[in-house]
C-alpha cells in the first residue's frame, strides 16, 4: 500500500476572508511511521512559512496541522475532519 507523502488542504472558515479573521490552512502531515521522514521538515517548513507571512502580512494566517501516521486510512479520516470542521472550504 501506498501511504500519501502529504495531503494538504486549505480550508476557511468564511468564504468571504475577512482581515480580521484569520485564513486558516489544514494540513494532514505523516508525523510518525515511514513517512515522518519526509514529512517532519515539510511540516517545519509550513509553520515557518505562516510565522513569517503573519509577521509581515496584514492578512493573518493559522496553520492547523493534523499527524497522518503514514497510514493511508488516517490521512483520508484527518483530511475529511478538516473539512467537516471548516464546511465553507474555498480551495483545496
Amino acid at each position: 500500500m501506498t501511504v500519501p507523502t502529504t495531503c494538504f488542504a486549505a480550508v476557511v472558515s468564511d468564504a468571504n476572508c475577512r482581515a480580521d479573521e484569520p485564513l486558516v490552512i489544514g494540513a494532514v502531515y505523516n508525523l510518525n511511521g515511514a513517512q515522518a521522514g519526509l514529512d517532519v521538515p515539510s511540516s517545519r517548513g509550513a509553520q515557518l512559512a505562516v510565522e513569517q507571512f503573519n509577521r509581515d502580512g496584514e492578512l493573518q494566517v493559522r496553520l492547523v496541522i493534523e499527524n497522518g501516521m503514514s497510514d493511508a486510512e488516517v490521512v483520508r479520516k484527518r483530511t475529511a475532519a478538516l473539512f467537516e470542521q471548516w464546511p465553507d472550504t474555498v480551495a483545496v
